[in-house]
């Protein structure tokens, strides 16, 4: 909870000029609780506080009776476990800090960088998204779940899909790790990068881009594939905007529209070159109008059944042809 005093003259000198309109960067704890109850309803009886208890604007013990009474929640402090006279700031606050990593649910606020720290850490210590991360201070009645693996602290852009690279579908049994970028142009994003080897022979994400969630406004435009020369030869085309398919583009050109927010409507993939006996592509992608997700593999055209949505996100792996079914 983001309460104490020397927060309030940050939000009032700081935040007020830096943060969004709809922003609640001071809520008191009874808002804080309200939101939280609003995601997890009677399920949330109890919450450890981290905070600096010794800068509170009023006693622990009266928070904790008020919200006890108002809603039926029972706060716990640090105090109440153990003793903090002799303790400095700095190590209380790495208490708070492990604590935080160690629980499946943390709330706080994105303009916190305690809080965006706690999810930076569990990406690093795990090498992958999380889940269980949620601010208060997004839009909106309730707790949201931040998808940014605490990178930023924007709330809208913290709380977007578009940066957590969920992808459409699990990847294949025979899946082959295969170094490349996926750079997307994204209406109202711009430019998107998605990586999915950051260092050599280091699995760090999938290949996607877009959010199967997003607003029809946010289409893909085109995208190109980049591969170092060690991986397999591509080709790729696009369904443009008018229905007609582009032709065949090599690794590292560029396929689609830029900057005429045109949006593509459908995609194919596939391994060109000696490569191409022992290792397939599979797809996907998610269209504006449809909740389905459309599924191709090796060069098959990926679009929705009308040939009029626009592709919203799109999912790349690689397989081993010989095993694959």
């Amino acid at each position: 909870m983001r309460i104490e005093k020397d927060w309030e003259t940050y939000t009032n000198t700081v935040l007020e000029t830096a943060s969004g309109k709809n922003e609640r960067n001071l809520p008191t704890p009874d808002e804080i609780i309200i939101r939280t109850r609003a995601l997890f309803g009677s399920d949330f009886s109890s919450a450890y506080v981290l905070c600096d208890e010794r800068n509170l604007p009023a006693s622990k013990e009266t928070i904790r009776e008020s919200i006890l009474h108002r809603h039926n929640v029972r706060l716990y402090w640090k105090s109440d476990f153990i003793s903090m006279d002799s303790m400095e700031n700095l190590l209380l606050s790495m208490v708070d800090f492990e604590v935080a990593l160690a629980s499946p649910f943390f709330i706080g606020t994105s303009r916190s960088t305690f809080s965006c720290f706690v999810g930076f850490e569990k990406f690093c210590r795990q090498r992958a998204s999380f889940s269980g991360h949620y601010i208060y201070n997004a839009p909106g009645r309730s707790i949201v779940e931040r998808r940014d693996n605490g990178t930023g602290m924007d709330p809208a852009a913290a709380c977007d899909m578009l940066y957590r690279r969920a992808p459409l579908f699990p990847p294949p049994a025979t899946r082959l790790h295969v170094a490349m970028t996926l750079q997307a142009h994204i209406a109202i994003i711009g430019d998107f990068e998605s990586t999915n080897c950051a260092t050599r022979g280091l699995h760090s994400g999938e290949l996607v881009a877009g959010a199967p969630d997003g607003p029809a406004a946010r289409h893909i435009e085109g995208f190109a594939l980049h591969a170092p020369d060690t991986s397999p030869l591509l080709e790729y085309r696009v369904l443009l905007h008018d229905n007609t398919w582009s032709d065949w583009h090599r690794s590292g050109t560029y396929a689609g529209t830029y900057g005429q927010s045109l949006p593509i409507r459908g995609f194919g993939v596939r391994v060109t070159g000696p490569a191409m006996f022992n290792t397939g592509c599979i797809y996907a992608g998610r269209f504006s109008d449809t909740q389905d997700t459309v599924m191709a593999h090796d060069g098959e055209n990926c679009q929705s059944r009308s040939r009029q949505g626009k592709l919203l996100c799109m999912t790349l792996y690689f397989y081993e042809k010989r095993r694959f079914s």
